[in-house]
């Protein structure tokens, strides 16, 4: 028994929850085609006796393709070929003959008292229809973007018209109301539709002025009507949601008495160069402008107090604006994606919301008014900073992070695609959500931050920019979300100064990338020493790494023109050089510390105890006595050796020795026991040091 209630519970179910179109009656609708030959499209409604109820079938709607031609509603039959029983109509429902594309009139019966809802929406090729007497209702968007249909008679029997019911009709140039009707009216042959007892004009065309008495515009009123110009009377004091929208506006003046501009007003107006805003307008109202892409002069009154969320979004071609001394409040994304370039906030100012100027690429200049109490613009910093919080909220392509800025604010500089390098204060102790995102062209991002902290993933979005460090930190970055994430992470701050003989030495405790300038011959590891004539004479030998990365923990010799060189952590590790005989120091070192003699690139003297002056040797440090600098590389040889230098050989082909003419030679030379020579005169046939390379002279 149980089992049987359940069964007939959940037939009820089934059956509350049907379509439609599961009691759809069908129908058949004469269609004559522009060649005059005819058809019959079956349709679908509901039956009471002999009265037919149109209605869109989804499951089996009208193929838009099979509607070209005249559409006559008098004739709906139960068979096709006028047969069987006659029906008349009395209703067409929502969306019934929507996107039939190919339709170009409709016939509709008298005995029709409504159209529903998106009746004929999208019927883009709709030229002609006449609305019968005993028509009451007009459903919202009834005729929106019958884009060739001219002219409209609304009988007198109307009383009701949903909104946006004539929208998007662009070669509309007619609007009549019968003079009889009592809810409506077209006054002064304004070509548009007022509700009378309200004032309201309710649809308008490309035609239509805004007789006196109207004090309200209503929605979608002329939202892509093909308007290019209209004159807004005195009297008015409300613009409704997209009473513009989409139009083809080319200036607009909002007279003085409009108290309110609804939601997307103006939003779309592609043509649309220039605006005015009235005293008597508290606010801009939200997108009121959205997506006007030629709007380049705006003139705000004073007596506005609040620019409105997204008022001015996308205004692509809007460089620049005065906000007056009455504003208090930017709302949020008010000139999102705008084409500023430069921005002054007021000192009233006491909120500003969340992305007001974000997306504004081209934003170049930034300021604060003095005497804001709760922003401003310290240090000529080119941002917006919260003053209680220390908190940056909006910044542009010049910004320059204070050091006293501790956070920077969610979506602070989102999508500023000018951005090209940005440097954050060790000051800063958080960064909010997409501070950073859409950043495309950001290649370096310099951190002073010296303990980073945990971001979110979106706070960057282009992590293949370069993120510099302090000198040290990489262990911290490396284990901290975000921050791991950059492609580039490199340590900073170590730099290195090649004399003017072109040699340097380097020490790191971590590997290094060597810096692709061409300006640097080469860097080379130490791999042996020749000892010439007696023990206390010789050269070192150098080979070249063959590798973009100087391991961790390797003494080398740089070669290049004179001048300072950066050298970052490189997240490749390199291949570890074994016989390499320099060492080196991380910190500063006591010499006295280093068991043995220590050797370091200097001040070579030559075999009588000259001093020579030239950084072309590795010279006994000071008597062995001392302080070494951090990150430089030495030699350390056993504590009985008596030498006071040993010169250098470079490396770079396989034996590692050139032979050169005698009188060839050019440069400053060098015997194996560190005699030098003059390049103008002809050497004896032997080895010699030449630049810094071991030739053989013949």
């Amino acid at each position: 028994m149980k089992k049987s209630r359940l069964f007939i519970l959940t037939l009820m179910v089934m059956l509350m929850l049907s379509t439609q179109s599961a009691w759809a009656d069908t129908a058949y609708v004469k269609l004559t085609a522009p060649d005059e030959s005819v058809s019959w499209i079956e349709i679908q409604g509901t039956i009471d006796g002999t009265d037919f109820e149109v209605f869109n079938n989804y499951d089996a709607a009208i193929d838009p393709y099979s509607t070209e031609g005249i559409i006559d509603l008098n004739e709906v039959w139960s068979d096709p070929d006028g047969k069987g029983t006659h029906y008349q109509v009395t209703s067409i429902g929502d969306w019934s003959f929507s996107s039939c594309w190919y339709l170009s009139e409709v016939l509709i019966p008298s005995s029709v008292t409504s159209i529903g809802s998106s009746a004929f929406r999208s019927c883009s090729r709709l030229t002609s229809v006449t609305l019968p007497d005993g028509l009451t209702s007009i459903g919202e968007s009834a005729f929106a973007g019958c884009d060739e249909l001219t002219s409209v008679i609304i009988p007198s029997s109307v009383t009701t018209i949903g909104g946006a019911a004539f929208a998007s009709c662009d070669n509309l140039t007619s609007l009549v109301v019968a003079s009889d009707n009592l809810v409506y009216d077209s006054r002064d042959n304004c070509n548009a539709i007022i509700e009378t007892a309200a004032n309201k004009l309710m649809v308008g065309c490309k035609n239509s002025t805004i007789p006196a008495g109207v004090t309200a515009i209503g929605k979608y009123a002329f939202s892509s009507c093909g308007l290019t110009s209209i004159t807004i009377p005195e009297g008015v004091n409300t613009i409704e949601e997209s009473a513009f929208s989409g139009s083809g506006l080319t200036s607009i003046t909002i007279p003085e008495g409009i108290t309110t501009l609804g939601l997307y007003a103006f939003s779309g107006c592609q043509d649309l160069t220039s605006v005015t805003i009235p005293s008597s307008v508290s606010s801009t109202g939200m997108a009121t402008f959205y997506q006007c892409p030629k709007l380049s002069s705006v003139t705000i009154s004073e007596g506005v107090t609040s620019i409105g969320y997204g008022s001015f979004i996308y205004c692509t071609s809007l460089t620049s604006i005065t906000i007056p001394s009455s504003v208090t409040s930017i709302e949020m994304e008010a000139f999102g994606g705008s084409g500023l370039t430069s921005i002054t906030i007021p000192s009233g100012v006491t909120n500003i919301g969340m992305g007001a100027f974000e997306v504004c690429s081209d934003l170049a200049t930034i300021s604060v008014e003095e005497g804001n109490g709760v922003y401003d613009s310290r240090d000529a910093c080119n941002a917006i900073i919260e003053t209680a919080t220390n908190t940056l909220l909006t910044g542009c392509m010049n910004s320059v992070i204070p050091e006293t800025v501790t956070s920077i604010g969610d979506g602070a500089f989102f999508s500023c695609s000018g951005l090209t390098e940005i440097t954050i204060p060790s000051s800063v102790t958080s960064i909010g959500d997409r501070a950073f995102m859409g950043c495309d062209n950001l290649a370096v991002v310099n951190s002073e931050i010296v303990e980073p902290f945990e971001i979110s993933e979106g706070t960057f979005s282009n992590y293949d920019a370069t993120l510099n460090i302090p000198d040290g930190t990489y262990d911290r970055y490396i284990n901290v979300s975000s921050w791991n994430q950059f492609k580039n992470l490199k340590d900073t701050y170590l730099t290195v100064t090649v004399t003017d003989a072109g040699l340097a030495t380097l020490y790191f405790g971590y590997p290094l990338s060597i810096p692709d300038d061409s300006n640097i011959e080469g860097v080379y590891y130490a791999y042996s020493i020749d000892w010439f004539d007696w023990a206390n004479v010789g050269f070192i030998n150098f080979n070249k790494i063959n590798q973009k990365v100087i391991p961790a923990n390797t003494g080398v010799v740089i070669s290049a023109a004179p001048g300072t060189y950066t050298f970052f952590r490189s997240a490749d590790e390199g291949e570890s050089i074994s016989n390499n005989l320099l060492q080196g120091t991380l910190e500063e070192t006591n010499v006295e510390d280093i068991e043995g003699t220590v050797l370091t690139l200097g001040h070579y003297y030559s075999s009588d105890g000259s001093y020579n002056g030239d950084d072309v040797a590795f010279c006994r440090y000071y008597g062995n006595y001392g302080w070494l600098e951090p990150n430089k590389a030495f030699l350390v040889l056993p504590a009985s050796s008596e030498v006071k230098a040993l010169g250098i050989s470079f490396n770079d082909s396989s034996t590692g020795v050139e032979s050169i003419e005698s009188g060839k030679q050019e440069s400053v030379i060098y015997d194996m026991t560190g005699r030098r020579y003059s390049s103008k005169g002809n050497l004896p046939e032997g080895m010699y040091i030449v630049n810094g390379k071991k030739v053989f002279v013949k």
